[in-house]
């Protein structure tokens, strides 16, 4: 998230998405959540090994916003999904982000809570462990 900001601090144009929505069928018993990559499986269903998901219901709706998610983004350089626009990241204290589920919606500021932990733990220590680097 940090090089996120820098990048658009640079001058480049970033967007964020989370998915959040996790299909019965994909459960995993060793971890819970959604899991790296699974997002792929709404562009290309079967790959990687990932269980074939029926795209009906909620999976459906959820495909369709990451569908238009991409091909918006292709076409115009600015994600979005029916009336929801993800907002680009402008702000070096705030990352606005798409939250994936059947019903999405936008949020203002992701993880606040743990940039700003680890930002205290980098000023008490003179240490940030996210970037291994030493601030003074």
């Amino acid at each position: 998230m940090r090089e996120a900001k820098k990048r658009a601090a640079a001058g480049q144009k970033v967007y964020f998405s989370v998915n959040n929505f996790l299909p019965a069928s994909m459960n995993n018993v060793y971890f819970e959540g959604v899991g790296h990559s699974r997002e792929l499986h709404y562009l290309f269903n079967g790959i990687l090994g990932l269980p074939m998901v029926p795209l009906v219901g909620d999976e459906a709706a959820a495909q369709k916003t990451y569908s238009d998610l991409f091909v918006t983004f292709a076409k115009t350089g600015i994600p979005s999904s029916g009336a929801l626009t993800v907002p680009r990241l402008t702000s070096p204290s705030a990352i606005p982000n798409i939250q994936i589920y059947p019903s999405s919606y936008i949020q203002q500021d992701l993880w606040k809570d743990r940039t700003d932990f680890w930002d205290s733990i980098a000023a008490t220590y003179g240490y940030d462990l996210p970037e291994q680097r030493k601030l003074f």
